[in-house]
């Protein structure tokens, strides 16, 4: 009986053990998982268990849900982070993508797919939480995207050009996001009646907020009228007056939303930052010059040089058809006064020869046609440096304007 007992005993510590032994585990590799990155072996346990909270929450905790999105947009930021310093060139026993530059682009792709996906997420549940609720989320919502934000700007410069597309359309997600916090805050702040903590916190973020949002319209303000200046030629003129009029007004309303912050009207200034936004945004629409654009007007050029060279090769055809005729014309009058000359018979002890024609030289290239050929040599490579310069030069401006638009 003893015996049996003993065993029983054994037989539960050996199972307890496993138990916890499995779960310690569990638990370890969640941990090492919790820190790797995109090719690292524990990722797809990292994501498997992000993938399992965010199906709980989703059905649970709004607030949680939502809070959640916003810190896994973060991990992906600090992911395309290291994999941009790194240029995942670690041990390909470790990174499956290490070998491959598309591979990269590919997974840097996916994750700005991700973070976009979690904030749209995370501005979804925003309706259905209490007033409560959304004040507190509307708070993390605005210090988050902050911080994302700046990790994007510190990234974009390294950023492969195939991306730039993709991270446009995530910080209009990010933009689209923000506006819905600063609102939501400056709601808040306006039914406010007493100074508590969280009130406080509410006022201090807000001010943040619109002091980062009106540093990046000013930006913005002088990025389009430097583009304006350098467009004006290859704009309509009634486009160009509206821009600028428009520039005028954003001035104003900057001058007026800055005295209106000093003064503490923080709902007044979100509402002067909406308007003046839209106004911005009519700016880029004028001012900006579509690629069709320059291209037909290549094309036409291209075409009027077209016609000008067939122009010339015919006047040279007639040239020289005239100049044949006449050579034909000469050259039967020879014939004629030969024939005239040579009417007497020839004595036997002459015999008539004919000689034979010299082959004709090929004309060899003169002077002149070596010098238009290394003309038109130069053009074409001219042609082609300023092609390279021109898409140098508008994939820098892209980067400017993203890098600006996220100061949020």
């Amino acid at each position: 009986m003893y015996k049996f007992a003993l065993s029983s005993l054994m037989k539960r510590n050996i199972i307890a053990v496993g138990i916890i032994s499995a779960l310690s585990i569990g638990t370890l590799t969640l941990v090492l998982s919790n820190s790797s990155i995109p090719g690292d072996l524990l990722y797809r346990v990292d994501r498997g268990a992000e993938n399992t909270w965010l199906a709980i929450t989703a059905n649970t905790n709004k607030l949680v849900f939502g809070k959640y999105n916003l810190q896994l947009a973060k991990e992906r930021t600090g992911e395309i982070k290291t994999l941009s310093n790194s240029n995942m060139v670690k041990s390909a026993t470790i990174r499956v993508y290490a070998a491959s530059t598309n591979a990269d682009q590919q997974v840097i792709n996916g994750l700005l797919e991700d973070i976009k996906y979690n904030l749209t997420s995370a501005k979804e549940i925003i309706p259905e939480l209490s007033a409560s609720n959304q004040t507190e989320f509307s708070v993390d919502v605005a210090q988050g995207l902050t911080e994302i934000a700046q990790e994007l700007t510190t990234i974009t410069e390294s950023l492969p050009e195939t991306s730039l597309s993709q991270l446009d359309d995530l910080v209009n997600t990010i933009e689209d996001l923000d506006d819905t916090a600063v609102d939501m805050l400056a709601k808040a702040e306006d039914e406010s009646e007493d100074e508590s903590d969280d009130d406080n916190e509410v006022s201090s973020t807000l001010t943040a907020k619109l002091e980062r949002k009106l540093l990046k319209l000013r930006e913005e303000h002088r990025i389009y009228s430097a583009l304006l200046q350098q467009n004006t030629a290859k704009i309509t003129p009634e486009k160009a007056a509206t821009a600028e009029t428009l520039l005028q007004q954003v001035t104003a309303s900057l001058q007026d939303a800055e005295s209106k912050l000093a003064t503490g009207e923080l709902k007044l200034v979100a509402d002067i930052i909406d308007r003046t936004d839209d106004d911005l945004d009519k700016v880029k629409d004028l001012v900006k010059v579509e690629d069709n654009d320059e291209s037909e007007g290549e094309n036409s050029n291209d075409q009027d040089e077209s016609n000008d060279d067939d122009s010339n090769d015919q006047q040279d055809e007639d040239s020289n058809d005239d100049s044949k005729d006449e050579n034909e014309d000469e050259s039967e009058q020879e014939d004629e006064e030969d024939d005239e000359k040579t009417t007497v018979t020839p004595t036997p002890s002459k015999v008539a020869t004919t000689s034979t024609p010299k082959p004709s030289k090929t004309p060899e290239p003169t002077e002149v046609e070596d010098e238009e050929e290394d003309e038109s040599e130069n053009e074409e490579e001219d042609s082609e440096d300023e092609d390279v310069e021109g898409a140098t030069t508008r994939l820098i401006e892209l980067k400017d304007i993203l890098r600006n638009r996220l100061r949020i």
